[in-house]
């Protein structure tokens, strides 16, 4: 299964989960997938700081294998960075839509906000 997301507006970034077929990013009209090929990628959680944006959600495999991931943007979301698996022990996430993961960004001197995943 292929989820996508799309991020629409560039501060106060809202996000749409699709179950099938093509985000588009309705500025350029170009699609901006993030998830991982071959996994159900669901339970999303969404902050932005400015330009910069991140997304945290959990992703499983037909084996029940669970996993979350972030993906950030420092471009309002018109681009993402490759998804990285947040949870130290690969497989071992536990998330559920009661539970999702969630993601705070938290302000520091660096250009970049601290990304922190609960």
């Amino acid at each position: 299964m292929k989820t996508h997301f799309t991020l629409i507006g560039i501060a106060t970034a809202v996000l749409l989960w699709l179950g099938a077929g093509g985000s588009v990013d309705t500025r350029s009209g170009t699609a901006i997938e993030i998830g991982v090929t071959g996994r159900a990628n669901a339970n999303a959680s969404i902050a932005s700081s400015g330009s910069f944006v991140g997304v945290a959600w959990a992703d499983r495999t037909n084996d029940g294998v669970t996993d979350v991931y972030v993906a950030t943007s420092g471009d309002g979301g018109r681009s993402f960075r490759s998804p990285v698996r947040v949870n130290q022990v690969p497989g071992d996430a536990s998330v559920s839509g009661e539970q999702p993961p969630r993601i705070v960004l938290s302000a520091r001197e660096s250009t970049n906000p601290a990304i922190v995943v609960l």
